[in-house]
């Protein structure tokens, strides 16, 4: 009987819509799932698909966020039909965001709870999360919600190391996943031994780890880094021992493409890596480059010229082949060949890019290219379930297609209906379509790879209130560069013009810049995407004849992390420009939004003003200046009108210690906070005290680089860093400009 079906302590609704959530579940189960991932398809004997509705019965996170998934994929079908623009609304949408919000707070609830369970319940408890973390990640990609996929990726990352390290055989035969799915077994099932199923637990933990394999290796491509997991590659993809007939983990159930693929693929992004790092360093060795990828090519040739789809072997049939088959689903053993050839010549051509630069009419990134979309076209011929596991390949050639070829990138990307359940499809051809415009401005090659144009820019915090700010002065007309542009950027910019320019191209900068006649350029663009941009910027605007002024992008005191600022200075000073570097002091904004306008994110370190407790940075008795980012714009768009621009340029909002603002913070709500110290010697080794407000912010980033990069700034607070005492300040030169005071700024905010 399905009337219980969920957690234990689901608050259910009436009867009525428990029914209607059962039912969500079984739609889901028998056609959903099996079109999120058309591979799975494990016999009875390996226990079936039934592990799937017992871990998403006992799962919170994942009980609420396969409903959301049904709700999406039961309004795209109704609207469907009527080819709508926007299938998931109305009541879907509200479902998705009510159901998304349980999941994560769910997920927040077990990590907190963690520590309070012995080891074995432990391990469970790590599994059901790092599952729902993944399962999460890939309906964010389903609804073309790619925000914060490198934010889950690197939660489940850190957790599957930390599951990993904790079960460690040591000296044992045992790897450590063999040691977790023993652990994760019950009395009389192993799943490890021929004809007995794998447990929920087993068989969860197998499926998502394969994804997690996945996403790791792909996104180690777009962020030019090795893939993180690569380490665990040998013992979960490939047969360490003769006594093992297939590997731990067999991508090609899961994913459809073998694992020899995915192993050198992960080789060529870690070669990409090693060649980007050697470039920044200096020591580049193109000939051990070359002898690397060499030896890459050769396995990825020899693995194409094997790739023959399997032909069966004719036998008697009896009833027990129909537990011990597969399930029937709309694959076939010749659809994994396909999807592995897709990925082998994609993998080729990423090669060809990563040793040669960005070439497409190369020869051999051509064919490889064309093969490609070969196989894209005939995964569409013949089903579109499949092409969801070609989507990497399909960037890979989509970027990498020549003229001729583009328009039928389009008409894949159009034939696929409904689009809403091909995930970021759209977001992939609006990317092409920036690659081939920067393409047609022929930079240099070798300045270019495919991590360049993997990587997306997000609307700018302080940028958004520069805008703001000297549009309201109206002395001067203001363009936006961004690497791409619409009207409906333009019109969340408040009708400024939006400029797209290749950030990559000296030369095609250049030419934007004289072309729009820029006097002035602000950077702010976004230093987490690498300093090749703000580099590239600042060449440009010295070779433009029409740029005289450049304000980098610093807004901020150094710190270690942030060498490319110091590099970015160097650079300004052997060029001709006038130029000034800002600096600011500590964004007042973090300890009001969202309750004052700011396009800031709350960031209360060291006070939490939501909690009503402290952590303070050391004595707490140094001076650091806090200065509102409407402020700090105002007096930038003012600075335009200076004849002269000093080379170091200093805004202040306010000047207190920490604990006077602490001291204002509890008159203005009226209660005294749980105070306690950091010490420098604490705070040295990268740790501070936890306070409440941090907690949302894990999801953001993993706790140990967050409470490091918090422990950083509590040392700079303690030494000065963010004090300005003895330096001339721009406020002197436009006394009229009133920043706002903590004070006001805490009343407005918190304030009864």
């Amino acid at each position: 009987m399905m009337a219980c079906l969920g957690p234990d302590d689901e608050a259910y609704g009436p009867v009525s819509a428990q029914q209607i959530n059962n039912e969500y579940l079984m739609l889901y189960l028998d056609h959903f799932f099996q079109f999120l991932f058309p591979f799975y398809r494990p016999s009875l004997l390996e226990g079936g698909r039934g592990w799937l509705l017992q871990l998403i019965a006992t799962n919170r996170p994942l009980y609420h966020t396969t409903l959301s998934i049904t709700a999406c994929f039961l309004s795209v079908a109704h609207f469907a039909a009527s080819m709508a623009e926007r299938p998931c609304n109305g009541y879907a949408l509200d479902e998705l965001s009510r159901r998304a919000s349980i999941s994560f707070a769910s997920l927040q609830q077990d990590l907190q709870n963690l520590h309070q369970l012995d080891s074995d319940d432990r391990l469970v408890r790590q599994a059901c999360i790092m599952d729902s973390i993944v399962y999460l990640q890939r309906f964010e990609t389903l609804i073309s919600n790619s925000e914060h996929f490198l934010i889950h990726l690197n939660a489940a990352v850190e957790l599957f190391n930390q599951i990993l390290s904790e079960n460690d055989p040591g000296a044992a035969e045992d790897t450590p996943f063999d040691t977790i799915l023993r652990r994760l077994t019950r009395p009389l099932w192993s799943g490890k031994i021929l004809g007995t199923p794998w447990t929920s637990d087993q068989a969860g933990f197998r499926f998502f780890t394969a994804l997690l394999i996945v996403d790791d290796i792909v996104a180690s491509t777009a962020l030019n880094v090795p893939p993180r997991l690569q380490r665990h590659h040998q013992a979960l993809l490939t047969n360490i021992d003769a006594l093992n007939a297939r590997p731990a983990i067999d991508l090609q159930d899961f994913v459809g493409c073998q694992n020899w693929i995915m192993l050198q693929l992960a080789n060529v992004s870690a070669l990409a890596a090693e060649k980007h790092i050697a470039k920044q360093t200096g020591t580049l060795d193109m000939t051990k480059i070359v002898a690397d990828a060499k030896g890459i090519k050769d396995i990825l040739l020899d693995g194409l010229s094997h790739l023959t789809a399997p032909t069966p072997e004719p036998k008697k049939s009896n009833i027990l082949d129909l537990f011990a088959s597969r399930y029937q689903a709309n694959t076939l053993p010749a659809d994994s060949i396909l999807v592995t050839r897709a990925w082998a010549h994609a993998t080729l051509a990423y090669l060809s890019v990563v040793v040669s630069g960005w070439q497409p009419a190369h020869p051999e990134i051509r064919e490889n290219v064309s093969r490609v979309l070969e196989f894209m076209t005939q995964a569409q011929t013949q089903t579109q379930t499949i092409f969801r596991s070609m989507f990497w390949p399909f960037c890979v050639a989509g970027c990498l297609a020549e003229p001729r070829q583009q328009e039928r990138v389009r008409e894949m990307v159009e034939k696929l209906e409904p689009r809403r359940l091909f995930g970021t499809v759209s977001q992939a051809l609006e990317m092409m379509e920036v690659v081939w415009r920067q393409h047609d401005a022929q930079p240099d090659p070798g300045l270019r790879d495919l991590a360049m144009f993997f990587v997306g820019r997000g609307t700018g915090q302080l940028g958004r209130a520069l805008v703001e700010a000297i549009k309201a002065d109206g002395k001067y007309e203001l363009m936006i560069f961004a690497r791409s542009t619409s009207a409906e950027k333009e019109k969340a910019a408040g009708g400024v013009p939006i400029i797209a320019v290749d950030y990559s191209s000296v030369d095609s900068l250049v030419e934007a810049l004289e072309k729009h006649k820029i006097d002035t350029l602000f950077s702010v663009v976004d230093a987490n995407n690498g300093a090749e941009s703000e580099f590239n910027l600042i060449k440009a605007a010295d070779k433009s004849k029409a740029t005289k002024r450049f304000v980098p992008n610093i807004w901020a005191k150094f710190f270690p992390i942030a060498k490319s600022k110091l590099d970015a200075l160097a650079m300004l000073e052997n060029t001709s420009l006038e130029w000034t570097a800002w600096y600011v002091g500590w964004f007042l904004d973090f300890y009001v939004a969202p309750r004052v306008k700011t396009y800031m994110f709350p960031f209360s370190a060291f006070i939490d003003m939501a909690h009503d407790v402290a952590a303070i940075p050391g004595s707490g008795d140094v001076p650091v200046v806090y200065t509102y980012t409407f402020d700090i714009a105002a007096f930038a768009a003012a600075s335009l009108s200076l004849p002269k621009w000093e080379k170091e340029t200093y805004a202040v909002g306010d000047r207190l210690t920490v604990n006077e603002f602490l001291a204002i913070a509890e008159e203005v709500k009226g209660t005294k906070f749980s105070v306690s110290h950091d010490s420098m010697e604490l705070m040295s080794t990268g740790k501070v005290t936890e306070l409440p407000a941090y907690e949302p912010l894990y999801s953001v980033m993993p706790k140990e680089v967050l409470t490091g990069v918090i422990a950083v700034f509590g040392v700079m607070f303690e030494n000065g860093q963010f004090d300005f005492e003895g330096k001339h300040l721009i406020n002197t030169d436009f006394p009229g400009i009133k920043p706002r005071k903590v004070r006001e700024m805490l009343v407005e905010a918190w304030g009864k």
